[in-house]
């Protein structure tokens, strides 16, 4: 059986130190779900956001089950952790859990299935897909402490950008994906101290070649 670890063969991408850095995303396979919060409504209090999390993860574990026990070239991996793309003012998400290249469509469908029949069907079980996203050029930076001082961070990112003369793509009118930010969550805010919390921040830079696939 082989064994896959993308938290280790992308150790870069997901431990990075608590200052800016550039780095280079390559295309991988997501599973995705869009959403938009509920006015009113925060992260940690969305039911859009709590479902595509339940939808993400249910699918995730069912598919890594299933390549474990096929008779063919079974594979074993750790699940990755949650992930989010951010963008406009209106609080857009992308909920995103990294898949191993070895998941196809076919491998989602089927998960869906099964998850469906265990737990009924929802709006957010739907809506997942398989994603592949390449985000290519991107500066970011270990975020430690709660997430409502994640504008600190944000703010050493941007002064990274203006001193070596780079330029993160602009947030435009209407917003795109690409021109939001991405947070990888590596700890679980129901239980962590929050002081203690960390979560990557990652922004596309512009490239003037972009990679293949990216937004």
């Amino acid at each position: 059986m082989r064994t896959l670890d993308l938290r280790k063969t992308l150790a870069s991408l997901y431990n990075p130190p608590v200052r800016p850095v550039l780095v280079h995303m390559p295309e991988q396979a997501y599973l995705a779900v869009d959403g938009v919060i509920e006015p009113g409504a925060l992260p940690g209090t969305s039911p859009a956001f709590e479902q595509a999390i339940g939808a993400l993860y249910g699918i995730a574990w069912t598919v890594r089950f299933a390549l474990k026990q096929r008779p063919d070239d079974p594979v074993t991996y750790p699940v990755m952790p949650l992930e989010a793309l951010w963008w406009g003012d209106d609080w857009h998400w992308r909920a995103l859990i990294m898949q191993p290249g070895d998941v196809t469509a076919a491998d989602v469908e089927q998960a869906r299935a099964q998850v469906e029949r265990k737990r009924g069907e929802s709006d957010a079980l739907a809506a997942l897909r398989l994603e592949r996203i390449a985000e290519g050029r991107c500066v970011q930076m270990m975020h430690i402490g709660p997430y409502a001082t994640e504008a600190v961070t944000f703010a050493a990112m941007d002064a990274w950008a203006v001193a070596s003369a780079e330029m993160f793509v602009p947030r435009t009118q209407p917003a795109t994906p690409a021109s939001g930010h991405h947070e990888i969550y590596l700890g679980d805010p129901r239980r962590a101290d929050p002081a203690k919390l960390k979560t990557v921040l990652r922004r596309r830079l512009v490239n003037p070649t972009p990679s293949a696939g990216a937004e």
